[in-house]
């Protein structure tokens, strides 16, 4: 199993990596995709951050940025079917074992923390590591998510 998901992370992300920044591919703008729209369904869900005058447009920060991390898997995925043809990978192949490894990402990383309904630093840390490592997809101007992050960053250390 984990030599499956282990290639199809090669074939499906790494293969079709483009652009300047290392971590380019779609493995990373899926989990950051993932990432940004837990911060959003955290920042909804938090009983602590009832009433907080900008608890929407993080909200609303997050989703844009989740949108366009989705928007750049999908391109560089799309890339990235011609080289993993090269190994025997069908399209259909290519996107069923990256949707097996969103599965377990989402299983065994994203839902644990979901469940628990509380933004917390480390959901934070993570989106911005993403919006860092991929600075042309933001989905909003950048002063925009480095305002949010900050934010959501100190409601998370109530």
């Amino acid at each position: 199993m984990i030599r499956t998901l282990l290639a199809a992370a090669l074939a499906a992300g790494t293969l079709g990596a483009s652009g300047a920044h290392a971590q380019q591919n779609a493995t990373f703008h899926q989990g950051c995709m993932m990432k940004a729209d837990l911060a959003a369904d955290l920042v909804k869900a938090d009983d602590r951050l009832k009433g907080e005058a900008n608890r929407g447009r993080a909200e609303r920060s997050m989703r844009s940025f989740a949108r366009a991390q989705e928007r750049k898997m999908e391109e560089v995925l799309k890339a990235g079917y011609e080289k993993a043809a090269a190994f025997g990978w069908s399209k259909e192949k290519v996107d069923a074992e990256h949707e097996k490894l969103g599965e377990a990402v989402m299983a065994n990383h994203i839902e644990p923390v979901r469940q628990k309904g509380r933004l917390i630093a480390d959901v934070v840390m993570a989106v911005n590591t993403c919006a860092e490592g991929s600075p042309d997809d933001l989905g909003q101007k950048p002063e925009e998510i480095v305002q949010m992050l900050n934010t959501m960053f100190n409601w998370s250390r109530r």
